[in-house]
């Protein structure tokens, strides 16, 4: 492509350069990214065990001491539309 052009030597080490670079960055995807998976991966597991945790006792306490409170208060709501 280049002799067609006629390119001097700059467009030559400027091709040379981004086809290193090029190239490299897909070699190292290539070996690194299986490993790149794994910790994704580890890292959703992670995610998703501490999301599907019990929840701790003292948040445990104070949300049933609002539903206590809080079903009594809607039992007693009085509906202006009478059926």
């Amino acid at each position: 492509m280049l002799l067609f052009r006629k390119a001097d030597v700059v467009d030559f080490y400027g091709e040379f350069i981004r086809f290193i670079v090029f190239t490299g960055f897909f070699w190292w995807l290539l070996t690194n990214g299986p490993q790149m998976a794994h910790d994704i991966i580890g890292s959703m597991k992670t995610l998703g065990n501490t999301a599907s945790e019990p929840p701790e006792p003292h948040r445990l306490a104070l949300s049933m001491l609002a539903l206590k409170y809080l079903i009594p208060l809607s039992n007693n709501h009085q509906s202006p539309v009478r059926l």
